[in-house]
């Protein structure tokens, strides 16, 4: 006959066997769905923390609670910029808080579908509007309704710059009005004032650009561009940062503008 004390501990391995696969089914199912849905991505946060302490990439830890700006979010990867000294890193979006603050935001933006521009948030009140020559910045409002940008990366001491930039404000003016909501936007890599005056002198411009002590930092932090920085580069974004598209090489992108 089993025992009295035999059955006791015939049903804690049975509790425990019930837990343990508990949380294999729990665990499973944070990680199916930890990815955000094509709808979600308007609502991530500008800014978000890491749940539990982590090692970088680079052999940096950082604690629990940690802040980063959200770059973007790569499926169930986050893009985290930590500081110009800690870097930015892809890390596991279950690291962090970026979810919960996503259907918070849902809830806060529920009357508005569209959510909000992450984009005019990481460039808002810095960038100089073509009309003014380069010189003013626009105001935030005038460019957060923007759903698409259209971002032209290249160093404005090359040659064949000047007839890109050129191009790509003939197709910007060409737009049509069903795509009023698209925005196109000049990133000087080499961050030159000297060079941007110039070329905002010569040629008559709508395209807007950022200052040229703020290209360089945003040709970078923006991580449209590839490891080694090559250039000249168009890159189709969504508001939310999101990449549809990358030209590459400046004779692409010519081709890219005339079917556009």
């Amino acid at each position: 006959m089993i025992s009295f004390i035999e059955k006791g501990f015939f049903m804690i391995k049975l509790e425990m066997n019930y837990l343990f696969t508990l949380l294999a089914l729990v665990g499973t199912y944070l990680e199916a769905n930890v990815n955000l849905s094509e709808s979600d991505y308007d609502f991530i946060p500008i800014y978000a923390n890491l749940d539990h302490s982590l090692t970088l990439s680079n052999g940096v830890s950082l604690k629990a609670n940690t802040r980063f700006i959200v770059v973007r979010v790569e499926g169930d990867q986050v893009l985290a910029n930590f500081s110009a000294r800690k870097g930015i890193h892809l890390i596991p979006i279950a690291s962090t808080n970026v979810l919960e603050l996503t259907q918070s935001n849902k809830e806060s933006f529920k009357d508005n579908a569209d959510g909000f521009s992450r984009l005019s948030e990481f460039l808002k009140n810095r960038i100089a509007s073509g009309e003014s020559g380069w010189k003013y910045l626009v105001h935030q409002d005038k460019v957060k309704k923007y759903k698409k940008w259209i971002i032209l990366y290249a160093d404005s001491s090359h040659d064949t710059t000047k007839a890109l930039i050129e191009n790509f404000d003939k197709t910007y003016r060409s737009l049509s009005e069903s795509e009023s909501e698209t925005f196109f936007l000049y990133i000087d890599t080499a961050g030159d004032q000297k060079n941007l005056d110039a070329l905002a002198n010569s040629l008559q411009l709508k395209i807007g650009t950022l200052p040229w002590y703020l290209s360089k930092g945003y040709a970078h932090s923006l991580q449209h561009l590839d490891s080694e920085l090559q250039v000249p580069v168009i890159v189709e974004a969504k508001s939310n940062n999101t990449i549809l598209n990358r030209v590459i090489s400046a004779e692409l992108i010519q081709d890219y503008l005339s079917l556009e």
